[in-house]
């Protein structure tokens, strides 16, 4: 897909010299600045990234508890794998796979409502598409790497070669011409054009001037060179990187310019959106720089890196190796208490024993003449693992719970110790307050990445998208116009998952105050009940009041009796009503009943009955069980049969 509005001051620009220049004459970084820039940055990081490879060491279980271990073969290291079950924990109680995604109406009118109802079904689409479409859930991984210390989001950026060109109308038929468009749309929905993923922290460094709002952004990683020199045909390795497998490839990002280098060299590539060759360092079509940035809790603000982006599991790293090395120690010893050595009475028998680990039995050489009852080997008496091994080992996993996150986070798990559903409630909302921030910030980086592609649609990709809505009454296409935005992006994201204790409560108060007549049911629904679809609910209540309301029935009614031809009858009935007392009953006509119309078929028009009567037209009506002439007299209409006749 090419951008349908062709972009001011996309030339490409030339090439730097090699001066040490930082900005060439027109205000662009250089190919030398870039580089001296990226170097310095990750210089001065250099503390943090380490501390970042420690920590993550820790959840991964690539650590060494032991400086000098014993042979692995013999005795097994033991990692429990706590580190990672914490951020796990975190992850999955800061983030859930159901957001609630909202976006006000310019105004109280039912059109700005209407186009507020679709552009939160996009946003929510869209969010569903990044979870879908990424090897990993951004902001699922984004929160487990929060627990450690610091998480970066890249985008939203769109993937304008994978998506569809629009059909054009040309000399093509109106029926053709919306076939195409409608497998158009659908080929859009299948390719999932916005591109939004989790970073390794460590592979980013951003201007320290403001950690906020950044004036750049460098974004370090490595490429297989086959990989890279097929995405970038035109780039050529410097002499020193002729011979690497592998390319450091930095992507530098402002709100300006954009440019890719491989191992310090240009990248010389397509732009996405015109399809113009560009060099160098290129205009950065979106405006903005896609990176959200943000910090854990447990950091320190304007200190150093290191200290900004602090890991929880920092400050019980020391327990957690030595967790390890508790679990490892008492491995080894009920190794050996269980099976232990066998030993002949020569010490280097004895040694050579106790060097083949557990169980390991030696030869014993019997000269002629002696007793091989004496030269047998006989096991060694091990000792016992000590009994406070067990508490320390217990007083280690306390010590890593209380300075990390309670184990109350985990739902659905009562703790020992409470004897209620409300202090067990108490304990996760203590547990749950340290990652509040977490969930806030988490919170305004997906609303600003709505806005962001609200933006991109409106100016970058010129023409209407679709994207697939998964709901509760089955998969919905969502298509909006790229016009329809004007501007006004006003996305609000809420990614928290569920507390059942919390979320009763709020669901509580909210009802009682609907009943006192304070709250509106779409405020109710949407706030307080956290439902994603609080518009549609509403229209699908009032649809379902109406087609159960005793005046919907008798409108049903006189289409039945009209469509039957029985619009004298009907006219009777009406004038019998009418005239109350004295007159004809509504179920009586004369000579004629209703019930027995629905018996026998008999109608004055057709008093004989039978093929094509009025009883086969009343069987045709949509009506509970068998049609009777009293029950349609009586609005007695199946609600669940008529929906699907009226819609």
């Amino acid at each position: 897909m090419t951008m349908q509005t062709a972009r001011a001051g996309a030339t490409t620009p030339r090439l730097d010299g090699e001066n040490n220049d930082l900005v060439d004459t027109e205000g662009r970084p250089t190919r030398i600045g870039i580089v001296n820039l990226s170097k310095s940055t990750f210089g001065r990081h250099g503390a943090r990234i380490r501390e970042q490879d420690r920590m993550m060491s820790l959840i991964d279980k690539s650590y060494k508890p032991f400086s000098d271990p014993p042979d692995p073969e013999l005795y097994a290291e033991i990692k429990p794998g706590t580190a990672g079950v914490l951020v796990h924990r975190v992850g999955a109680q800061t983030v859930t796979d159901t957001p609630v995604v909202t976006h006000p109406p310019r105004n109280n009118s039912d059109t700005a409502q209407n186009l507020a109802d679709l552009q939160e079904k996009m946003g929510q689409g869209i969010l569903e598409g990044f979870e879908i479409d990424s090897i990993f859930p951004p902001f699922q991984d984004a929160a487990k790497r929060a627990a450690n210390g610091m998480w970066v989001l890249k985008g939203p950026l769109f993937d304008f070669q994978a998506y569809p060109d629009r059909p054009r109308k040309g000399n093509k038929s109106a029926a053709t011409y919306k076939d195409e468009m409608q497998l158009h749309r659908i080929k859009q929905a299948e390719r999932f054009p916005f591109m939004l993923e989790s970073v390794d922290p460590r592979q980013i460094v951003w201007d320290e001037t403001s950690v906020r709002n950044p004036a750049w952004v460098i974004h370090r990683y490595m490429m297989a060179k086959s990989a890279f020199t097929t995405k970038y045909p035109e780039w050529r390795a410097s002499k020193t990187s002729e011979q690497n497998e592998w390319v450091v490839v930095d992507e530098y990002w402002s709100d300006t310019y954009r440019a890719v280098l491989g191992d310090d060299m240009f990248a010389t590539y397509r732009e996405e959106a015109t399809g113009e060759k560009q060099n160098g360092v290129i205009k950065n079509i979106y405006g903005f720089i896609p990176f959200e940035i943000g910090f854990g809790p447990y950091g320190f603000a304007g200190g150093k890196p290191e200290e900004m982006t602090r890991s929880m599991l920092f400050f019980v790293e020391d327990e957690l190796i030595e967790e390890s090395r508790v679990a490892s120690l008492k491995s080894w010893a009920m190794q050996l208490y269980g099976l232990p050595p066998f030993a002949a009475e020569d010490i280097d028998a004895f040694q050579n024993a106790m060097m083949q680990g557990p169980g390991a039995a030696v030869p014993v050489v019997v000269k002629a003449g002696e007793d091989i009852r004496r030269k047998a080997p006989f096991p060694l008496e091990m000792p016992r693992p000590p009994e406070w091994l067990d508490q320390y080992e217990a007083d280690l996993a306390s010590k890593i719970e209380n300075r990390t996150v309670t184990s109350a986070l985990t739902a659905g798990i009562h703790q020992p110790g409470t004897t209620s559903g409300i202090m067990s409630g108490i304990d996760v909302g203590q547990g749950k307050s340290i990652l509040r921030p977490i969930v806030k910030k988490m919170n305004r980086h997906a609303s600003r990445i709505l806005n962001r592609c609200a933006y991109i649609h409106e100016f970058l990709i010129g023409e209407e998208i679709s994207v697939w809505l998964d709901r509760a009454e089955g998969r919905e296409m969502i298509t909006l116009k790229h016009d329809s935005w004007k501007g006004v992006y006003h996305f609000n994201v809420d990614l928290e998952p569920v507390d059942p204790t919390r979320d009763d409560r709020r669901a509580m108060l909210g009802l009682n105050l609907f009943a006192q007549g304070i709250l509106d049911p779409w405020t109710v629904l949407q706030e307080y009940l956290r439902h994603p679809d609080a518009s549609g609910v509403i229209k699908r209540i009032i649809k379902w009041r109406v087609m159960n309301s005793p005046r919907f029935a008798m409108l049903l009614e006189k289409i039945a009796a009209e469509e039957a031809g029985f619009d004298q009858m009907l006219l009777a009935m009406e004038a019998a009503e009418e005239l109350g007392e004295g007159g004809a009953g509504p179920e009586s006509l004369g000579d004629f009943q209703i019930d027995d119309i629905a018996a026998t078929g008999q109608t004055p028009d057709n008093p004989a009955g039978g093929e094509g009567d009025g009883a086969s037209l009343l069987a045709d009506f949509p009506t509970r069980g068998s049609v009777q002439g009293g029950d349609i007299a009586n609005g007695a209409i199946n609600n669940r049969q008529t929906m699907g006749a009226i819609q």
